[in-house]
């Protein structure tokens, strides 16, 4: 709990000046940014599970291969920002400006609202999902790899892989598909997976340890 309230406290920003910065592997998680501005910041392998930036301003910044769920943009500006190649659950764009926003080879699910302020040409190469795909849907030797690397604390931590209530999360198990053959992943992902021992937040990092493995 301590290194989440510390974690909370460092990415946190209330009337800010954070422009121009560079995030990466960085955990803006349950994070709060009122009235900041954040303009042609990039933020690459970055996790904002419940994060919220209110009246903040945005525009130019890139998120690059993040993880964005239950995140809030309430009353911000967003106006050419690119989100390339990021995994995006329930994402609130409530009274944002959005001219010019765009979304690349992304992987949208439950997210009625960011689809309703967005126009087609607005995304592009992305995959769209109305819910999480069933685990009938995948090998199920790959999905008993995934539930059995829960027995990694930092795995089951990130919540990269793995949902509430013994869920998989199967956004991210389509990417990794989308990425490596499926024998592969049944095969690496339990070795490079078990021996990590260090905390991580984004699919980016175990993407770089199995692309070490090819």
């Amino acid at each position: 709990m301590a290194r989440n309230r510390k974690n909370q406290n460092a990415f946190s920003y209330k009337n800010h000046d954070a422009s121009s910065r560079k995030f990466t592997y960085k955990n803006f998680n349950k994070t709060h940014s009122y009235h900041s501005n954040f303009f042609q910041s990039t933020f690459t392998n970055t996790s904002f599970i419940g994060a919220s930036f209110k009246f903040c301003n945005l525009n130019g910044c890139t998120f690059q291969s993040s993880l964005l769920k239950g995140v809030l943009f309430r009353g911000g500006s967003l106006q050419h920002v690119s989100f390339n190649e990021c995994i995006i659950n329930a994402f609130n764009l409530e009274n944002c400006k959005t001219d010019g926003l765009r979304f690349d080879k992304c992987y949208i699910v439950s997210s009625n609202n960011l689809l309703e302020h967005l126009s087609p040409e607005q995304i592009n190469e992305s995959k769209i999902f109305n819910s999480f795909p069933g685990n009938d849907e995948f090998d199920p030797a790959l999905i008993d790899v995934i539930q059995q690397l829960r027995k990694n604390d930092f795995v089951r931590r990130s919540s990269v892989l793995h949902r509430k209530f013994n869920k998989i999360d199967t956004i991210t198990l389509t990417y990794l598909l989308d990425c490596f053959d499926e024998k592969f992943l049944i095969e690496q992902l339990p070795i490079v997976c078990m021996k990590i021992e260090q905390d991580f937040h984004t699919i980016g990092y175990i993407d770089r340890l199995l692309r070490k493995q090819v």
